[in-house]
C-alpha cells in the first residue's frame, strides 16, 4: 500500500484510490498497514503547504481465511475524514466517486497527526467503518516524508458461524450437533456493515464456556480465526464469546453467547440393537474389588465401586465436571447390576463377522457390526472405525479371552462413528497399552489396566476385580 506526499498547490489532497464502494461482491475485508512513503516535496517560498495522496488497493478477491493480506478498505465506503493534530476534519467532497474518495487538508510545514476514518454515508456520516492510530508524520523540505498507519476496523458484532454438516442451526437459534465430533467454528468480528474485520490487527475473540464437556481448540494467534469445538452433552450449554476493540478504533468491548447442544447417543438397527448400559451411562470408571490410581489422572463422569471399599490415588488423581465419587453405596451397587446386564447383552448379541481364534485387527478399518473373537483380541498400532455416515452406527466386539492393545496403539473414529455406540466385551481381563488412544466402553469380566498415559474416549467398567489407572485420561462418551 503506498502513499506519496507530493507539494503541488496551497492545499492538501487526500486521495483514496480503487475501492472506495466500487465493489459489492465481498463482504470480507481486512485490516490494513500503511507505508507511506514521499518524494522530498519542494514549496513555492512563503506557502508552507503540500499536496498529499494516498492510494489503497481493492479487496475484491480478499478471501475469508487464509492469505489474510494486510489491507483493508471496506466495500460500503462512502466517504473519509481525517483528523490533523487532534482536530476532526470534514472532507471537502462528500462523495466516493470512480472508485476514488477525496479530501483536501491544509497541512503546513513541520511535524503533525494524522488520523483516518472511513464511513459508510456521504460528509462522515452513517456507521464508522475504521480508523487508524494515529500517526505522527513530518512534512519537510528536502528530504523524504514517510508515516506509517495502521488501519483498524471498528468492530460492532462477533460472529460465529460453520459450514460443517455435522451442525444444524445458528448464531441466533444456538446449534446443535447431530453426532459427537470436533467441528470448526469461524468466529471473528464484524463491522457495523456486517463486514468481516480480517488481517493487520484484527480483533483476536476469548472464547470460553462453563461447560464440563465442551472442548475448544484454539487457533494460533497468526492462524485464520477457526475455532474446533465439541460437544458431548445432549443438554445445551453455553459458549461466550468476547473481545476487546481494536487501538483506536472507537469500539467498545463486545460479548455474545451462544447456545450449544451435544446430541444424544441413539443407537439404531445396524446390529439388530445396541447395548443397554443402565446407570453406568453415567460412570467413566467402575470397578468391584479396588479401584487404585497413580499419577494426575482425570476421569470426566462417574467414579465408582462396588462392593469394595477401596480408592486409593484420588488426589492426585480428580474426577471433574458433573463426575461424582460413589464408593460401596446404592448407586454403585445399582451400576455393578446395571453391568451385569449389559455384559450379557453385548455377549448374546448374534455375531455378524467371526474373527481368527487369536485375532489382532491393528491395520484393519472396520465397518458397523458384532465381531467375535473365540479367544483372545489384540490391537497393535491403527485400528479405524468406519461409521460409513450414520452417527448412529453401534460396533460390538465380543472376545472370550483377553484384549490388549500394544503401547502407542490408536482405535480411530471416522465417517460418523462414535465412543457412545462401541463397546468392547472382554471374557477376563482387558489391557490397554501406554500412551495408547482408546475410543469405546470396555465390559470386562475381571480387571482392567491402563497403562501410562493412556487415553479413554469411553468407560472402563469392571464387573469381578479392580480398576488400575497410571496417569490416564478417561472421558464418558455423550450419553
Amino acid at each position: 500500500m503506498n502513499v506519496q506526499l507530493r507539494s503541488l498547490t496551497a492545499a492538501a489532497a487526500l486521495l483514496l484510490a480503487a475501492g472506495c464502494g466500487s465493489d459489492s461482491t465481498s463482504s470480507n475485508v481486512a485490516n490494513t498497514l500503511l507505508k507511506m512513503p514521499a518524494s522530498a516535496p519542494s514549496f513555492a517560498p512563503g506557502t508552507g503547504v503540500l499536496t498529499v495522496s494516498f492510494k489503497i488497493p481493492s479487496v475484491a478477491t480478499m478471501p475469508k481465511t487464509g492469505g489474510r493480506a494486510p489491507r483493508y478498505i471496506s466495500h460500503s465506503t462512502s466517504s473519509v475524514t481525517v483528523g490533523v493534530d487532534g482536530a476532526s476534519v470534514a472532507p471537502a467532497v462528500s462523495t466516493c466517486t470512480g472508485g476514488t474518495c477525496t479530501v483536501t487538508l491544509n497541512l503546513t510545514l513541520g511535524s503533525h497527526t494524522l488520523a483516518f476514518r472511513l464511513w459508510d454515508l456521504p460528509n462522515g456520516g452513517g456507521n464508522e467503518l475504521a480508523s487508524n492510530t494515529a500517526a505522527a508524520c513530518s512534512v519537510t523540505i528536502g528530504a523524504a516524508n514517510t508515516c506509517s498507519i495502521i488501519m483498524y476496523g471498528r468492530a460492532t458484532s462477533l460472529q460465529m458461524t460453520t459450514t460443517s454438516a455435522n451442525v444444524s442451526g445458528s448464531q441466533a437459534t444456538g446449534f446443535t450437533y447431530l453426532s459427537s465430533s470436533s467441528t470448526p467454528f469461524t468466529i471473528d468480528a464484524l463491522d457495523a456493515d456486517s463486514n468481516e474485520i480480517l488481517g493487520v490487527g484484527a480483533i483476536t475473540p476469548t472464547v470460553s464456556t462453563t461447560g464440563s464437556e465442551i472442548s475448544i481448540a484454539t487457533p494460533a494467534p497468526s492462524a485464520s480465526p477457526v475455532y474446533n469445538i465439541n460437544n458431548t452433552n445432549p443438554a445445551p450449554q453455553t459458549i461466550s464469546i468476547s473481545a476487546t476493540p481494536a487501538p483506536n478504533s472507537d469500539g467498545s468491548a463486545l460479548s455474545t453467547n451462544v447456545s450449544i447442544t451435544g446430541s444424544s447417543c441413539a443407537q439404531n438397527a445396524i446390529t439388530g440393537q445396541g447395548v443397554p448400559l443402565g446407570s453406568d451411562a453415567t460412570f467413566a470408571v467402575l470397578a468391584a474389588s479396588t479401584v487404585t490410581n497413580s499419577g494426575l489422572t482425570v476421569v470426566t463422569g462417574n467414579l465408582g465401586l462396588s462392593p469394595g471399599t477401596s480408592v486409593t490415588g484420588f488426589p492426585p488423581g480428580t474426577v471433574v465436571g458433573d463426575g461424582a465419587t460413589d464408593v460401596a453405596d446404592a448407586d454403585a451397587a445399582q451400576a455393578q447390576l446395571d453391568l451385569t446386564t449389559a455384559y450379557n447383552n453385548a455377549a448374546g448379541q448374534a455375531p455378524t463377522t467371526v474373527l481368527t481364534a487369536i485375532a489382532d485387527i491393528g491395520g484393519s478399518v472396520m465397518t458397523p457390526g458384532v465381531y467375535h473373537a473365540p479367544s483372545s483380541l489384540a490391537i497393535t498400532g491403527n485400528v479405524t472405525l468406519d461409521g460409513q455416515n450414520d452417527p448412529n452406527s453401534v460396533f460390538i466386539f465380543q472376545m472370550a479371552s483377553t484384549l490388549v492393545t500394544a503401547g502407542s496403539s490408536t482405535v480411530t473414529l471416522i465417517n460418523g462413528a462414535d465412543a457412545c455406540n462401541i463397546f468392547w466385551q472382554v471374557g477376563s481381563s482387558a489391557t490397554i497399552g501406554t500412551n495408547s488412544t482408546f475410543n469405546g466402553t470396555i465390559l470386562a469380566q475381571a480387571s482392567i489396566t491402563l497403562g501410562t498415559g493412556a487415553t479413554v474416549h469411553g468407560r472402563v467398567l469392571a464387573r469381578n476385580a479392580a480398576v488400575t489407572l497410571l496417569s490416564n485420561t478417561i472421558t464418558k462418551p455423550r450419553l
